[in-house]
């Protein structure tokens, strides 16, 4: 073998193991990006996953508000009935002694002259 075979021969080796270092770099530059993006999909799932809850969690607030200016808004509404039923039992309250219960109804007498019920007052 001649001298410059032998070169060849070498280079040609040389070149085998550079693609093969070559193909071994970019294999594992491969792996690292799979794994960067099987990490990435893990993060969108939990991001995911954590919009759902805040969305659910938010529905319920919003709900919750909504209860709470309904009672609020009723409890306005029926402010005027309780004031109506606090100045009715003032009112109660100053009569005279006795006057809590009503008079008996007086007999109601027709032309014929029978009794035939009663008459209410119901002025007090």
């Amino acid at each position: 073998m001649d001298t410059s075979g032998v070169t060849s021969s070498a280079f040609g080796q040389l070149q085998q193991q550079e693609a093969q270092r070559q193909a071994q770099q970019a294999e594992q530059r491969a792996s690292a990006l799979q794994a960067e993006a099987a990490s990435a999909r893990a993060e969108s799932r939990d991001a995911a996953e954590r919009a759902r809850n805040l969305e659910v969690a938010s529905d319920q607030s919003r709900s919750e508000a909504d209860t709470v200016r309904r009672t609020v808004g009723t409890a306005e509404g029926l402010a005027p009935v309780a004031e109506g039923i606090a100045e009715i039992r003032e009112q109660i309250a100053a009569l005279p002694e006795g006057m809590e219960e009503a008079p008996a109804p007086s007999p109601v007498i027709n032309s014929q002259g029978e009794l035939i019920g009663t008459v209410v007052d119901v002025v007090v």
